[in-house]
């Protein structure tokens, strides 16, 4: 056996050991959940792994973050609803958040919305809302029908500087901008800025009548979808997500990928090491029952686990069983 080969196996059984049911410090107890993971009703359809303001592999906006501008942005839900909500995290961030006026519609072509589907966004009933700093919320329910591989808009207007902002940066979507108030715009004449990463929205959550069964996909770049083009939803995420609804049996497909992440090791580029932000990523997201593992190739590639592997007593021996039913599939 070869020495790469060897240490291929090595990170596989680091990551299965670390990530599968049976690991107490992935899988918490029922008590330890987070609250979007035991509602009832809610089924998330799309999503996004935040990350920490950086330089990242290509221009944004997430270390300037905003100041009397508005954020438009496009994304593809895998599972259609009578209702939506978005969920907004400022966990990265060092300040409130506050969010002036917040719309969802579906989306038309570009930075336009189809007439008539536009909608507010309030939290507790006010549309104007505060993230505090290291937090995160989920909107009021939008009477928002949505079909399976809709294209929703979700909109931001911030009024006060925000400081550095949560962001997910390979977006493989165009993002806009626009200066002043346009979070009511059904066209898309102001938004003249665009960028390829998306900025707070981490889900979209739908009301739906079919039993919940929800797909999370969590790795690194394979996953977030490196090399596909921009605004193509054909990351293998998306294409499961086609590939199930055009078999009449569609099923959320949550893409929890973050390019360059690793297992055991935090970055600020590359986002929190999987072990730390499977509970988040994986657990926290509502009507989840499967999950798909692809991960460990960059503690390889990036070399850091070569300079400093892992204890053989890490993880800690399980102390109790999974807190709930899911199936489970690893590279």
């Amino acid at each position: 056996m070869s020495s790469a080969t060897r240490r291929l196996l090595i990170v596989a059984a680091i990551t299965l050991t670390a990530l599968l049911p049976g690991t107490a410090a992935a899988f918490p107890s029922a008590s330890q959940q987070p609250a979007a993971a035991t509602q009832l009703g809610w089924s998330a359809t799309w999503t996004a792994a935040p990350q920490r303001p950086s330089t990242s592999f290509a221009p944004n906006w997430s270390e300037q973050g905003f100041a009397r501008q508005t954020v438009r942005q496009i994304i593809r839900i895998s599972a259609g609803g009578k209702a939506a909500r978005i969920r907004v995290s400022n966990v990265y961030g060092t300040t409130p958040l506050i969010i002036d006026r917040a719309t969802i519609a579906r989306t038309s072509h570009g930075a336009a919305i189809e007439p008539g589907s536009l909608r507010p966004l309030t939290v507790h009933g006010k549309r104007t809302f505060t993230l505090p700093a290291e937090a995160d919320l989920a909107t009021d329910p939008v009477p928002l029908r949505l079909a399976a591989l809709d294209a929703v808009t979700i909109t931001f207007f911030v009024n006060r500087p925000t400081g550095p902002a949560t962001y997910h940066a390979q977006a493989l979507a165009t993002t806009y901008r626009a200066a002043g108030d346009h979070a009511a715009d059904t066209g898309a004449a102001a938004f003249t800025d665009t960028s390829q990463s998306w900025y707070y929205l981490s889900g979209v959550d739908v009301i739906t009548t079919a039993p919940p069964g929800g797909v999370v996909a969590f790795g690194d770049s394979l996953t977030d979808g490196a090399g596909s083009s921009t605004d193509a939803n054909n990351c293998y995420p998306d294409e499961l997500a086609e590939r199930l609804a055009t078999a009449g049996q569609p099923h959320a497909v949550l893409n929890q990928g973050i390019a360059g992440n690793r297992v055991t090791v935090d970055s600020a580029w590359l986002g929190a090491k999987a072990t730390a932000r499977f509970r988040r990523d994986v657990l926290g997201q509502p009507g989840v029952r499967t999950v798909i593992i692809l991960a460990g190739i960059n503690d390889i590639g990036i070399g850091e686990l070569a300079a400093a592997p892992p204890s053989r007593s890490w993880p800690p021996t399980p102390t109790s069983p999974p807190a709930r039913s899911s199936r489970d599939f690893a590279n």
